[in-house]
């Protein structure tokens, strides 16, 4: 073999090396702690699911082309949730799940998120969820 191609072929290593080591050590930025339950998981029924919730946050949010009214209804949902706990509940399981993938913890990807109402609404309820997110310290 020739020296040329022999170069090539270390360097390309190398230069593999150096990308796997940096998309690992990126990959592992992301670490999004569970918050405590304001009043205890007991406040939380048993039959209660946050994965539709938090799988229905993350698709509202990552597709490029949803609709603002799309986007409205999956944040009332969250904001509807009738006690903090399960807010909580919701907030850990989505950044469990997603945390890694975009922006970081669930306040984060809703704060980041666009809203182009084009006068269809009147207000958007984006800024009252944010507010009740930040209110019991989930950031």
């Amino acid at each position: 073999m020739s020296r040329n191609l022999i170069l090539v072929i270390v360097l390309a290593v190398i230069g593999f090396a150096v990308w796997l080591y940096y998309k690992g050590k990126n990959a592992g930025l992301t670490f999004i702690p569970d918050v405590a339950y304001p009043h205890g998981t007991e406040a939380i029924p048993s039959n209660y699911n946050p994965n539709p919730l938090a799988d229905e946050l993350h698709e509202v949010m990552k597709g490029l082309f949803t609709s603002p009214a799309t986007k409205e209804k999956a944040f009332q949902k969250l904001y509807n949730l009738p006690t903090d706990d399960l807010l909580v509940l919701v907030y850990n399981t989505f950044n469990k799940k997603y945390g890694r993938e975009g922006s970081g913890s669930l306040t984060k990807w809703i704060d980041d998120e666009v809203i182009h109402t084009y006068g269809f609404f009147t207000s958007s309820i984006k800024s009252k969820l944010l507010a009740r997110l930040r209110s019991i310290n989930l950031k």
